[in-house]
């Protein structure tokens, strides 16, 4: 048992490290080359945030003599999940706090243009009230803190499906 709780531990700080690479590596690839927020870079983001998902449940399941149950694949999903986030959401906070404050307004403004075009008979009150409300989310912690959320929703739903194509008993 304590050997599994070791199993465990390691690859989720090892795979949680990676996630949290990645998600560094993108943010700071889009800053670089000044690229926007695009469906492309969420896709191959996406992808390769699976593959490292797959790689940590492969390794468990190849620790453990081919022998993984879905509740495995979901707590070290999750435990994963919680590590990358949390170094990302630090790199996140300090990225859009110091090196590219700006991002925080560019969404902002974004945010604005969007309510004026989708609900052009928008009064200027409901207007400021929805920017108010934006703004509460779109401050460099609450930004850090959403994406630790989104780890563990994407890790939690990752291990799912891939947990319940592993899994094996051992009576399989």
């Amino acid at each position: 048992m304590n050997e599994y709780k070791s199993t465990i531990k390691a690859l989720a700080y090892t795979y949680g490290l990676y996630l949290a690479l990645l998600s560094i590596v993108m943010v700071l690839v889009m800053y670089a080359m000044d690229l926007p927020r695009s469906s492309t870079i969420s896709l191959v983001s996406s992808v390769l945030t699976l593959v490292i998902y797959f790689l940590a449940l492969k390794g468990l399941k190849d620790a453990q003599g081919g022998i993984m149950s879905l509740g495995e694949a979901i707590k070290l999903g999750l435990a994963t999940a919680l590590i990358g986030g949390i170094i990302s959401a630090v790199y996140m906070y300090i990225h859009y706090s110091f090196v590219q404050p700006e991002f925080v307004d560019v969404m902002r403004e974004e945010a604005m243009m969007n309510m004026q075009q989708n609900a052009p008979q928008a009064t200027n009150e409901q207007i400021e009230q929805g920017m108010k409300f934006t703004e509460m989310f779109t401050t460099p912690i609450a930004m850090s803190l959403m994406s630790v959320v989104g780890s563990l929703i994407f890790g939690l739903l990752a291990s799912l499906i891939l947990g319940l194509f592993m899994k094996k008993s051992a009576e399989q």
